[in-house]
């Protein structure tokens, strides 16, 4: 420890000294710092400071240790004429050499070949007069297999309305396409959409293929370890496959209290008139104003020649 022979002059009287210092100037300073000169009566008024994180302790008055743990401290004014010494005095941390950081890819499988215990003693308090940077060396054997891959996440966009496959986390191979299957629980309501039938991270997407049973749609390979979430989109509603010489062919959704028209196609030849027929049943003449219809279920329709 060093002290400066440095005075602050006061105005007045002979006054009383007092030289301030930290016990280490890597752990803290002191304000004042060195000797100060103070006025007949005046009290001394210090204060600490930490440096790289230490803690303040307490405070060293004339030789006697813990003379105070307050900060800033006041020290009574003195008799004049006489020398006094204050040392502020800190807890520095144990210091750890710079970490080294192990950068990897994706690590599929990892193995330690020979595991070491390693013991470490819990420290309440220590209080270290010289620090000195400590660096800890770890010795691990690592085996690493690692493939190139991307990551889905398969979901349904209301609970229990059916199900999406695949479902939850999935490892995807480097190239490699991956089909989603949305299958909606009917006897709940539910049925898929005709468009929109899927969400692709932020987009929607048209199925590939859809029927009453589930819709399916292929999802092209995506970059090498990013990660992206499929969705199934099931509404409430219910379902019209159009057959022979009907507009709507094939697979179409109606909304939950929605009609929908049902109306032939083409000629129906001469001599005859198209009849719409749903569900085997004949409706009459086209168009066919078909009425709302249970949600979750499932209709076949078409159009039939019939003689004038």
């Amino acid at each position: 420890m060093v002290i400066a022979s440095q005075y602050v002059k006061k105005a007045g009287g002979m006054g009383w000294d007092c030289a301030v210092d930290a016990s280490n100037d890597m752990e803290g300073t002191t304000n004042p710092s060195g000797v100060t000169l103070l006025s007949p009566g005046e009290d001394l008024i210090a204060e600490a400071f930490i440096v790289n994180f230490t803690v303040f302790l307490w405070w060293r008055y004339d030789g006697v240790d813990e003379y105070s743990t307050d900060n800033p401290v006041t020290i009574p004014a003195e008799e004049d004429g006489t020398r006094h010494n204050l040392i502020a005095f800190f807890r520095p941390v144990v210091a750890i050499g710079a970490p080294r950081v192990l950068t990897t890819g994706l690590i599929h499988e990892t193995s330690i070949e020979t595991p070491v215990e390693l013991e470490i003693a819990i420290v309440t308090d220590v209080s270290i007069e010289s620090p000195v940077n400590l660096t800890l060396a770890t010795a691990i054997a690592i085996s690493i297999r690692a493939t190139a891959c991307w990551m889905l996440n398969g979901h349904q966009n209301i609970e229990d309305a059916g199900t999406c496959t695949p479902d939850g986390w999935n490892q995807i191979a480097s190239g490699a396409t991956q089909e989603a299957i949305a299958t909606p629980d009917n006897a709940k309501g539910y049925i898929n959409p005709k468009t929109n039938t899927f969400r692709l991270d932020a987009a929607t997407v048209n199925p590939t293929s859809i029927d009453t049973t589930d819709a399916h749609y292929t999802i092209p390979a995506q970059a090498n370890y990013s990660c992206h979430t499929i969705r199934s989109q099931f509404i409430l509603g219910w379902t019209l496959t159009g057959g022979a010489n009907i507009l709507l062919a094939g697979y179409n959704s109606v909304q939950s209290g929605n009609g929908l028209s049902v109306e032939a196609t083409g000629s129906a030849g001469s001599g005859k008139h198209w009849h719409i027929w749903v569900d085997g049943i004949d409706r009459g003449h086209s168009p066919y104003a078909m009425p709302v219809q249970t949600n979750g279920s499932n209709h076949s329709a078409e159009a039939i020649a019939t003689p004038n």
